[in-house]
């Protein structure tokens, strides 16, 4: 506090408080946080400079760079534990996978496995790859804030040596000349302090996030992943990637008005469903890596990939289908929206209202007998929210209600006289003038005598 009170009475005299004081409101205000702008400067210089008495400041030029390490190193780390859990649960599914002539997508394990225990695993694939995403973001947010960082590190460090030499060998300094220094200075501090302040935010999204994952892992994982995975060795989507990438899609055979191959995929194209095949996707609910060297498929102005050429067959015949399942699947599971990021489509698709249900129906009628089990989920509030504020929903509130009227029929209504009263009374008064009278004394007389 004395070093505050130094600063703070190096840059006002008693003349500027007594002014200070008789300022309005919004303009003390102003005053004050230009006041605290350059006193804060004045303690930040004084620090560098070894004179600072006992001011608890931390330097964040160091403690930022410490803090940014740790940080980085913890998200590559829980990213690879991450990695571990898919790269198993994609190695055992993509094993399983069977494409049958009807377009249907079978699962066959070589040990026994309840389909409870698939649902599960699909589940938790779908979790992963969600937890997955969020740490690539927070690690692709750790190289824009680094950047920031030495950046501003690097200014805080510029404006020092400036105020060192404008203040060198000199006992005094114009206010106009170093006062707008130390605002600077200050301005980059806060900065600094800011970008703390984010890293910390960052760890806690990471530690949060890592929290509600270990909370849905199941303590069964472990046996059930094995029985999945068989004898399958572990693979990563680059290994899988490098297995079928000289595998290409034949353009001739997609000769269609509306479909079109891209191959290679263009730079700037984005495959729909974050990659992900959407043959898989559909049938069953499975997120697995397309191979877009392959090739990928435009349809109706998007772009798609498959993780094999047998699924881009099934998919080329009747894509509407595959796409609208989507929609249906997605509508059930509204994790999967936020996940794929395609809320607008969606509601556009809600809106156009694209019935799937008909859809099926007409499939049915082409292809033969079929049963399709289907989950709808409705809306939260159909009905726009309109609600009577005279409305008692609750039943012992009306019986209270009724009480108080019971008791009210039973009270009398009296009137009464008090002294009062006559003030609200036209009341006439008469009084008698001042009367002008006038009075003689008896007068003083004198007697002889004898």
């Amino acid at each position: 506090m004395m070093e505050i009170s130094n600063a703070l009475s190096s840059i006002m005299t008693e003349t500027d408080f007594e002014n200070f004081g008789a300022l309005e409101s919004q303009n003390r205000m102003e005053s004050l946080k230009e006041i605290r702008l350059i006193v804060c400067g004045i303690v930040l210089f004084n620090k560098d400079t070894g004179q600072g008495s006992t001011m608890d400041i931390p330097d964040l030029t160091k403690s930022l760079l410490k803090s940014y390490e740790s940080i980085e190193s913890l998200l590559q780390f829980t990213l690879c534990d991450i990695m571990d859990r898919v790269n198993i649960l994609t190695t055992a599914f993509d094993g399983a996978i069977e494409i049958t002539k009807s377009n249907k997508l079978n699962l066959n394990f070589q040990s026994c496995v309840e389909q409870n225990e698939i649902d599960v695993m699909k589940d938790l694939l779908i979790l992963n790859r969600q937890h997955e995403i969020y740490v690539r973001k927070l690690l692709s947010n750790m190289k824009s804030i680094k950047s920031r960082i030495e950046s501003h590190v690097h200014s805080y460090g510029e404006k020092l040596m400036k105020l060192h030499d404008i203040v060198q060998y000199r006992s005094a300094v114009p206010s106009v000349q170093i006062f707008p220094k130390f605002k600077e200075l200050t301005g980059e501090w806060m900065i600094l302090h800011d970008l703390s302040y984010t890293l910390s935010q960052q760890s806690q999204i990471n530690n949060y996030l890592q929290h509600l994952s270990e909370l849905c892992r199941q303590q069964q994982f472990d046996d059930v992943v094995h029985k999945l995975l068989g004898e399958n060795q572990v693979e990563t989507d680059l290994t899988r990637l490098r297995k079928r990438q000289h595998l290409k899609f034949e353009s001739t055979s997609y000769a269609t008005s509306n479909i079109s191959i891209v191959q290679p995929p263009e730079s700037n194209s984005e495959i729909g469903y974050l990659g992900f095949c959407t043959f898989v996707l559909a049938e069953g609910r499975i997120l697995l890596p397309s191979v877009p060297e392959m090739g990928t498929i435009l349809w109706n102005q998007k772009t798609y990939g498959f993780y094999s050429i047998e699924a881009a067959d099934h998919f080329i015949g009747k894509p509407e289908r595959f796409t609208n399942k989507i929609q249906d699947l997605m509508l059930n599971n509204v994790h999967l929206i936020l996940f794929f990021d395609i809320y607008n489509v969606i509601k556009l698709a809600k809106a156009c209202q694209i019935d799937v249900d008909a859809y099926m129906e007409n499939e049915v009628r082409n292809v033969g007998e079929a049963k399709v089990e289907r989950e709808i989920q409705t809306e939260l509030h159909p009905i726009s929210y309109d609600k009577d504020q005279r409305n008692i929903w609750n039943l012992w509130d009306l019986r209270r209600k009724a009480i108080d009227l019971t008791n009210l029929k039973r009270k009398k209504t009296t009137s009464a006289q008090t002294s009062l009263t006559y003030f609200k009374l036209d009341i006439g008064n008469q009084r008698y003038g001042v009367r002008q009278k006038s009075s003689q004394t008896v007068t003083n007389k004198a007697m002889n005598t004898e």
